[in-house]
Order: C-alpha cells, then structure tokens, then sequence
C-alpha cells in the first residue's frame, strides 16, 4: 500500500481542494454533508472473521478484535473537505487536538482527507486501502464498555484561527468496540547447526637405536715355564784352583793368560773316567796391571762343564740343563817353558781367541797324551741354563681362542623423539541445533512481542488477532521473517522449516602419531665374558711342546 504524507500543518488545510465535474473547487464554509460514515476492514483481508466479530465486516463492523483493523469508509458523504479523529464516546465530543476528549494520538493535520467523486483523497501518512483509511493510531478508550467513536468533521467547521473545530458541525460518526481476545503464535524450526571442524595432528618421528650383546667364550692356557740362570756379560773361563787370596797367589791347578783367561791342566783319571772331568766355570775380569787378587777375577757362576776324554777325543759338554752356550777351546799334551825350566802359557797356544763352537766342542789330541792343557773360552753373555729341570713356575695366561657364542638383541634405546610437522583435516559438521535464538514479533505499530533462549522458551507467544511479522535470528543466523494472522482463540505457526545456524569453527589437536620408526646401526654393550681353562704351556725346559 502506499502512503501520501502532507509537509506543513494547519496553513495546509486552506489548500485541500476538491475536483467537482471534472474540475477542482473550493469547498463550502460550513457543508453539512449527506450520507453516512462507518468503520470497516481493510479490503485486503482475504479472512474477515480474523479481525471483525460481528457486522458486515466490508460494510459496517462493530466488533475488532484489534486496533490495526479498524478503517473508515467516508465514500457515501457529500464530496469535500474533512478530518476524522477517534474520540471517547459521549455526544458530539470535541475532536479538536488538545481536547480531553481526543483519542487519535496524531495531529489534525495527520488526519485530512477530501472525498472526491473519484475516491478517496489525502496526503495523510494513514493507510489507504480501497478508499479506506486506516484509524491508528489512538489511545485506549476510557468508555467502561470499551467503546470507540469515529467521527468526520468538515473543513468548515475549523477555525483557521485557532485550529479549533466546531463539534457541531461533526454530524457524521459511527461507534466501534476492540475486544481483548487473543490466539496463539507458535514458531517452529528445523534448525541444524553447521561448523568446520579443523583437526590438527602433530607428527612425530623416533629414532631406534638397536643395543645388542655378545657373549664370548675365551679359552686360555696357563703358562709355565722354568726359571733360566744366565752367564756374564763379560768373557767366562775356567776356575782354578788358588793357594791364596792376594795377587801374588798362583793357581794349583792350571795357568791364567796375560789376559785373564785360564788353562786348566786335567785331572786325567777324572778326564778319562766314566763320568769324566767337572770343571766350573768362572769370570774372566782382568785388569791391566795383573794384580787383582784371585777373588775379584775368579768367581764361579755356579754351572760346570764336563771333560772326557776317550782316547784322541776330548769332549766338551753340559749337563741337560744347558740352554745355550758358545765355547772355544784349545787342548794342549804339553806347555811351553823358558831356558829356566818356567811355563811360557801364553806360548803355549797358538792364540787367545779360539773357536766358538755352539753348545759344545769336540777336539782331537794330536797323539795320546798322559796330560792335557786345556784353554775354554765361553762367550760372554751367550751361557745360560735351569737351574732345576722340574721346577716349573706359573707365568700367565695366554688367550689362545674366543668363540662368539651368543649374539642377541637386548633392547631398543630411544636416541631421539621430535616433531616433524603438523597435518590438518578440515571437515564440514552438522549437528541438530539446540541453542538460543532471538523471536521478534511485530505489527503494524512496531515490535510487540520479543525473547530470546531456545525454541523450547520463545516457541510460542499469546498475542491479539491480527498480521504479525515474526522474525527469527542466530549468531551465525541472519533474521528470517514470515507473516502471519493470529486468529482469536486459535493457534498459528511460524514455521521456518529447515535452517542452518553457522557455528564458530573448532579446532582440535589430537594425539600425536609416528612417522615409522628410524632405525639407526645396532650398538653393543659391553660383552658377557666365559672363560674356559685349556692344557697347560711350557715355554721351556723338557716338557715344551708336549
């Protein structure tokens, strides 16, 4: 519908004017209109029982069930100029603005209107449907019975002066009555709440470091071996015999080289005995002077060798305690002597530095001999022999084999454990919405009714007859409006049907997940040692090798 609104107040009224025949004309001064007025429905309303009670709704209705659906039909007066007001039924009330009477809560110049032979006429701001004019707004009657009077007034009757208006001009009214009757106004949704769900998944990585363990199985050997006396490490030679201690002494049995070595002279029936002839051996130290005494140049090492002599054949050897030994030896059946009779030794021989045999000598006499001269010269440093032959001693272990006899996993040490990255998933999720909305409900004078919760609290409202505009809203909804006609004593629905409330979106972290595991090169623990006792060793002596 349409609304024509006027721009300026009384100095407007003057300005109406009125087409008659075809052509507009000044209204009379003091009109007193034929016909009638009456209040009706809007046109519009497809079902009059919803808003008038009684009457002949389109024509003359007595009875409303609400304000908003009162109109007045003023098409039956004489054409002109008019203003219509609400007012509390009692005579002729005065309809003048200001007046105690006055009901219509607009100025006068809200509230003009020509009657024309075409219709209807006005730029007042009240809804004209069909050459009705809708009567709100205006205040609750004080009538005890609850009624209304609407009356028309001619221009004339306005004072220009004052703006007052001659109620007794207003000859045209019709009474009216609102009844307080209410229905129903249910709402209804299918409302589905839509949100994306944005999964976040940490991941992970480790790194295995795989621990291992031998178990090794080593044999060993105990080792013995014999002890092992050793010569000097200067020249050795032949001990004598000495009648003294001091450097004049001579030997007893044999002879001393200017250098200190010494000729044995043979005990022949020992020499040639069975058993033969044990000589000791001794230290060849000498000084230049010839004056050590026999002591300091004498000294027996404590080991022999033996002497035998079988016909031509004299034969040097040791016992079987002889390890190693470089002898040199010369034998002679008789000594060189000066003119006085006195043995010439170092001339005896043909030199100071026999041959070295290794272990022992084997010399031919050069004719049977009933003395020999024998001149042994054993290598320094090169005797050395067991004191005993049984005498074993315990000198260590030696590994002579290890056998891995076990090579196992024991565990998995975690090296490492750090994050690689984040995935994510977003999905689209619905679910049946339960929360809270916000119900508006409105008429044609503004929002009457409002709540705000769950359609379960704001799903139904008691309101009086009439069009409503109920609009529904969210967060994340935005309002929906539907019209509908409340009807008195019944129940309508605003069903808005299927909805989509859009949620905030969520965000989850789940537990962290495992790349597969890296695994990096086994380590091993120190190992689990067996040790097995194997046949003894003899490094030396007589039981070597066996």
């Amino acid at each position: 519908m349409h609304k024509h609104r006027i721009a300026a107040g009384l100095a407007a009224m003057v300005s109406v004017t009125l087409m008659v025949g075809g052509a507009w004309a000044a209204p009379a001064a003091h009109a007193d209109p034929a016909g009638a007025v009456y209040t009706v429905i809007s046109p519009d309303v497809t079902d009059p029982s919803t808003v008038c009670q009684n009457g002949n709704p389109t024509q003359n209705c007595n009875l409303y069930y609400a304000k908003d659906a009162v109109f007045l039909n003023a098409t039956q007066i004489t054409p002109g100029d008019y203003v219509f007001a609400v007012v509390d039924p009692g005579g002729k009330n005065d309809p003048s603005d200001g007046s105690p009477a006055l009901l219509s809560t607009d100025p006068m110049s809200a509230r003009q209107f020509t009657v024309a032979p075409g219709g209807i006429v006005t730029t007042s701001p009240h809804a004209v449907v069909g050459n009705m004019i809708q009567l709100i707004p205006f205040a609750d009657t004080p009538n005890p019975g609850g009624v209304y009077q609407a009356v028309v007034c001619p221009m004339g009757a306005v004072d220009p002066a004052t703006g007052m208006i001659d109620a007794a001009q207003c000859a045209k009214s019709d009474n009216f009555k609102i009844v307080a009757s209410t229905g129903s106004l249910l709402v209804a949704a299918d409302a589905t709440l839509a949100w994306t769900k944005t999964t976040t998944t940490p991941v992970w990585q480790k790194e295995i470091r795989p621990v291992w363990q031998q178990e090794i199985q080593r044999t060993y050997r105990p080792q013995y071996a014999l002890p092992v006396a050793q010569g000097l490490d200067t020249t050795m030679v032949s001990r004598l015999a000495y009648s003294g201690t001091d450097a004049k002494a001579t030997p007893s049995n044999g002879y001393v080289f200017k250098n200190g070595h010494t000729v044995v002279t043979l005990d022949m029936a020992q020499a040639t005995g069975a058993d033969g002839q044990w000589i000791t051996i001794a230290d060849s130290s000498y000084n230049s002077n010839g004056k050590k005494t026999p002591a300091e140049y004498n000294r027996p090492i404590d080991y022999q060798y033996n002497v035998k002599i079988v016909g031509n054949t004299l034969t040097i050897s040791f016992d079987n305690r002889l390890i190693s030994a470089s002898v040199g030896a010369y034998a002679a059946c008789s000594l060189v002597k000066d003119s006085k009779g006195v043995v010439n030794i170092d001339g005896s021989f043909p030199g100071n530095a026999p041959k070295h045999y290794a272990g022992g000598v084997t010399l031919t006499l050069t004719s049977p001999c009933s003395q020999v001269y024998l001149y042994t010269h054993f290598e320094a440093g090169s005797l050395s022999w067991y004191p005993s032959l049984t005498d074993y001693r315990f000198v260590g272990d030696k590994l002579v084999d290890t056998t891995v006899t076990k090579d196992a996993w024991v565990r998995d040490d975690i090296a490492a454990d750090y994050w690689v990255r984040d995935d994510s998933t977003t999905e689209n999720m619905t679910a049946a919405y339960d929360g809270a909305f916000s119900v508006s409900v409105a008429d044609a004078s503004g929002v009457v009714w409002t709540c705000d919760g769950t359609l379960a609290m704001c799903g139904q409202a008691t309101l009086a007859p009439g069009t409503y505009t109920v609009t529904l809203s969210a967060v994340g909804l935005d309002p929906i409006d539907q019209t509908v006609t409340v009807i008195a004593g019944q129940a309508v629905t605003a069903d808005f049907g299927a909805i989509t409330v859009q949620g905030d979106p969520e965000f989850v972290t789940a537990d962290k997940t495992y790349l597969p595991d890296i695994v990096l090169a086994k380590v091993y623990l120190d190992p689990v040692y067996t040790d097995v006792i194997g046949a003894p060793i003899y490094l030396n002596g007589p039981l070597k090798n066996i």
